[in-house]
């Protein structure tokens, strides 16, 4: 559930009764003021989103990677070049489980490129996995591509 209401005390409210509606609910909630951040946390919100901080943020990096940012716009608004960010869970019974990525020929089967790894069970993310990297089941696979070669991954992946 996402909850981006017009202020604070209405996502926080709306939090609140999400999650005792709903104890399992995935909630992401906009936080309007800086301390917000964690006032919708203890109210039961997995992450929070301040459009107003991100703003400021990519303004800043506009001025010092003016490259960086140009390339990110790129994947990820331009009609230039269609590239997405995806990702694509391992599922037990795929043809990639329990392979390395070398064995798992993801490129050369999906022309995407794998940027990163993430653990089912805590927080972790490998950047640039190495080819000799164990793909397990639970695990996130973070890829570049167009839309129809993340959904070969996603079939790859059993997602």
């Amino acid at each position: 559930m996402i909850a981006a209401l017009n202020n604070d005390a209405n996502n926080l409210y709306t939090v609140l009764t999400a999650r005792q509606l709903k104890p399992d609910l995935h909630i992401v909630a906009r936080a309007i003021t800086h301390n917000s951040h964690e006032k919708l946390i203890r109210a039961g919100a997995d992450k929070t989103v301040s459009p107003n901080e991100i703003g400021g943020h990519r303004m800043a990096a506009m001025l010092l990677k003016p490259s960086v940012i140009a390339f990110l716009d790129t994947i990820t608004h331009s009609g230039q070049i269609d590239l997405n960010l995806n990702e694509a869970v391992i599922h037990a019974s795929s043809d990639i489980c329990n392979k390395t990525l070398m064995e798992a020929n993801i490129p050369e089967q999906t022309d995407l490129i794998i940027i990163a790894i993430k653990n089912k069970d805590d927080e972790k993310i490998i950047f640039n996995p190495t080819k000799d990297h164990l793909l397990t089941p639970g695990q996130t696979l973070i890829a570049l591509g167009d839309d129809d070669d993340l959904k070969k991954l996603k079939e790859l992946a059993g997602s």
